[in-house]
């Protein structure tokens, strides 16, 4: 695992697995609530709240802004 964030009742985490890099879990259970294929290496997690929450995804080389329906 890269890292975790928790915000609400979600947590999100960055890992190595090759085809499910980024996962948003359930706080309660740690259940899978959604999960993407989104940049290898290591990264870390930044959460900004607001409507919708916004998941910044930061790696050595790029950063991507994740939004998802799930997670509004």
């Amino acid at each position: 695992m890269w890292a975790a964030n928790v915000h609400n009742e979600f947590v999100f985490v960055a890992t190595d697995d090759f085809n499910n890099n980024f996962q948003v879990l359930s706080r309660s259970n740690l259940s899978l609530i959604h999960g993407a294929q989104t940049m290898t290496g290591n990264q870390n997690i930044a959460v900004f709240p607001g409507e919708p929450l916004t998941v910044l995804m930061i790696g050595p080389s790029e950063a991507k802004n994740i939004r998802s329906k799930q997670t509004e």
